[in-house]
């Protein structure tokens, strides 16, 4: 984690910044959550989400890799979904409000199905192969 006052990486357990003296603790993140989401949703393999995040490096090296051909982008949205994402700062982001609740409420619903049409293509080749 980051201070959010002068930028210097904390130690995890601090409540203060030990340069500025700034407090540290129960902070969140000012990007929304269900933004994210979304972004990672649609565009992460273009690495959308990171840029809108501010981790600009990693957001370029997702570019440059589609994502990690999709498999960074997918764990990025499910970090996401579970809360785990973080900000340039280190500051978790956070659902707020109803609308934030019900728009990752949708987006585990759409990864549900996205799962289910992966079980489902993976389930019938095996019987497609050699005809």
């Amino acid at each position: 984690m980051y201070c959010v006052n002068c930028g210097i990486q904390l130690p995890e357990p601090s409540n203060l910044c030990p340069q500025c003296g700034c407090p540290n603790r129960g902070l969140t993140s000012t990007k929304s959550l269900s933004s994210v989401a979304l972004l990672c949703m649609f565009f992460g393999f273009l690495g959308v989400h990171r840029f809108y995040m501010g981790k600009i490096a990693s957001g370029i090296f997702m570019f440059l890799t589609f994502g990690g051909l999709g498999l960074w982008a997918f764990a990025d949205l499910l970090w996401a979904v579970c809360g785990k994402f973080r900000d340039q700062y280190g500051l978790p982001i956070t659902a707020t409000g109803e609308t934030g609740n019900l728009a990752l409420t949708l987006i585990c619903v759409i990864l549900g199905f996205y799962a289910l049409i992966i079980i489902g293509l993976f389930a019938s080749m095996p019987f497609s192969i050699g005809r």
